[in-house]
């Protein structure tokens, strides 16, 4: 089991796993669950940015954690990503929440189509017994509409595509 890659606690961890009993692995399994924090001095708009834009980094760090497997010559190693899901910000009205989620959900499944020679798997989540704050049973996630237009407009052939655009930052 490892820990979402980045940082530098994040690093260390993964450090001595590679280190050590990385050649008898098959798999790490990444947990997320990501925020903004409340932020009072932001807009509710540069919020929703900031959470669709979260997979863009993660996808990043996933891309290093594989370069640091290759680096070792753990060609094999692969990744899940077990758990991902944003938390839910007070602060943003239900109604751009639900846009931020679905941004950022297309944007994690992007990244794990584009990365899905080393992510074996990925499982977003939002109903554990660990997250006292999710939603009742039954009530459908905004990704639950992704999911479902991807299945009706997305076709079976992927597309190449690019897009060149200056970065943003993000408090």
């Amino acid at each position: 089991c490892g820990w979402w890659p980045s940082g530098e606690k994040q690093k260390r961890w993964h450090e001595a796993l590679l280190d050590g009993p990385g050649d008898k692995m098959t798999a790490l399994d990444f947990h997320t669950y990501v925020e903004v924090p409340p932020l009072p001095d932001v807009a509710a708009e540069a919020k929703v940015f900031a959470i669709g834009a979260i997979p863009v980094q993660q996808e990043r760090a996933l891309m290093q954690f594989r370069q640091d497997c290759l680096n070792r010559g753990l060609d094999s190693v692969r990744a899940v990503v077990g758990e991902y899901n944003n938390r839910p910000n007070e602060t943003i009205p239900p109604r751009q929440m639900a846009v931020a989620n679905f941004l950022a959900y297309a944007g994690w499944l992007h990244a794990f189509l584009r990365q899905s020679e080393y992510v074996m798997g990925a499982n977003a989540t939002e109903f554990t017994v660990f997250n006292s704050g999710a939603l009742r049973f039954g009530t459908a996630h905004p990704r639950v509409e992704l999911y479902a237009l991807y299945a009706r407009e997305a076709g079976s052939r992927p597309l190449a595509a690019r897009l060149e655009t200056p970065v943003a930052a993000i408090p």
